[in-house]
């Protein structure tokens, strides 16, 4: 699962390393080290230790349970105090972005304004027209 949120964009797993556990992982420290905060912050009886694979595309680790990570996605989902989530993103007085460099900053809005762009795309219904037949040339062959 890809997760777009206002700390950051995450792929969250099953992990390959521990089989029944959960891998939430980060390609930025600062969206990482983001989450890590808020969860210290809200569900401190869970473990929340950041692995670096730095090897990886996805070099920022997370490896809970599948109950702590249940925990962590209703936090996430109780925090949600906003009418329009790229709006909120893209607020210059949004307190939850203030921590990152301005590039990252600007990286992460960019990612998320292209998404939104070619989601506008998924409401519009294809059309499909019938293809015309092939026509014959006078011997019988197709053209």
């Amino acid at each position: 699962m890809w997760l777009f949120t206002v700390h950051g964009y995450f792929s969250v797993v099953v992990s390959k390393e521990e089989p029944g556990k959960i891998m939430v992982r980060a390609r930025a420290l600062e969206h990482m080290v983001s989450l890590i905060e808020q969860i210290k912050e809200n569900i401190p009886t869970i473990y929340a230790e950041h692995h670096r694979t730095p090897d990886a595309d996805y070099p920022h680790r997370l490896i809970m349970s599948q109950n702590d990570w249940m925990h962590v996605a209703e936090m996430l989902a109780e925090e949600i105090d906003y009418t329009n989530f790229k709006d909120e993103v893209f607020s210059v007085n949004s307190n939850r972005l203030v921590k990152w460099p301005v590039w990252l900053r600007n990286q992460y809005l960019g990612l998320l304004g292209w998404i939104w762009q070619q989601s506008q795309t998924m409401s519009i219904p294809p059309t499909f027209s019938k293809p015309e037949p092939k026509k014959r040339k006078p011997n019988g062959r197709r053209r």
